[in-house]
This record gives C-alpha cells, structure tokens and sequence, in this order.
C-alpha cells in the first residue's frame, strides 16, 4: 500500500476545504434531522393521544 502525503497544499488552505467540507455535511445531516422530527413528532403526539381522544359523551 502506497502511502500519499500532501505537500502541494498548505495546512491553513487544507483546513478551510475540510472545513467547507464539514459545514456542508452538517448542513444535510441537519436538515435530514429536521425532517424526520417535523413527520415524527406529530406522529408521536397522535399516538400518545390515541384513537378517538375526544371529550366523552355526558
């Protein structure tokens, strides 16, 4: 196995793509996050509430 070593690119220009890199993952875990919690939460409150959780007949 050939091992690479990166001498072209500068230490403070290779951490800011890393960094870009890093900010754009998060940015679609983030919203992949938000998703679910928007469809889920609202499941999880129906479910919690059950069937027919209105007021009961007098």
């Amino acid at each position: 196995m050939v091992k690479r070593y990166v001498t072209k690119i500068g230490v403070l220009s290779l951490g800011k793509i890393m960094g870009i890199i890093y900010a754009i993952l998060g940015l679609i875990f983030g919203a992949i996050m938000t998703l679910f919690s928007l469809a889920l939460g609202p499941m999880m409150y129906v479910r919690e509430q059950g069937c027919c959780s209105g007021p009961e007949p007098s």
